[in-house]
């Protein structure tokens, strides 16, 4: 087994959940109006000191880490799931730059702390937050937003 000090990862966050447009159909509700529902947000990438780690050995196969995605909204108003989050584990002393920028992010030095590598994107809005007084059938909903990927590297 060899001792690895520096490594480079890409790491991806989730994408946000798509909100939807849906219209209440019920036998007795004359005036259902919209119930879409919004999309869930997507999970975060982050990173947590470990004391059983040494080294960047169990890191060097896998090139990209990505995090879940977050669902579709669904009828009746209900929020799509929220996106799995991942938290990799390295070694007490690790510094995160940003491969492309050479920005510094952070080090890793204290246990319990972890640091946000890319944050999950937001969920869409489903038909049902845009109903007002004027807009009573609403059609529109929006995307969820774009998840980030960010080529990384740690270093001891």
């Amino acid at each position: 087994m060899t001792f690895t000090d520096c490594i480079n990862i890409y790491v991806v966050s989730g994408k946000g959940g798509n909100g939807i447009t849906s219209f209440c159909r019920r036998k007795f509700v004359p005036k259902g109006g919209p119930d879409g529902g919004n999309g869930g947000n997507g999970g975060n990438v982050l990173i947590k000191g470990s004391d059983n780690i040494n080294d960047f050995y169990h890191l060097r196969f896998t090139d990209i880490y990505k995090a879940g995605n977050g669902c579709d909204g669904r009828k009746n108003r209900k929020t799509g799931k929220k996106g799995k989050n991942i938290e990799l584990l390295v070694p007490f002393g690790t510094e995160v730059f940003d491969n492309d920028t050479g920005f510094f992010l952070g080090d890793i030095s204290k246990n319990n702390i972890s640091l946000l590598l890319a944050k999950g994107g937001n969920g869409g809005f489903g038909n049902s937050c845009f109903k007002s007084g004027r807009n009573v059938i609403p059609t529109k909903n929006t995307l969820g937003s774009v998840p980030e990927v960010k080529f990384l590297r740690l270093e001891l």
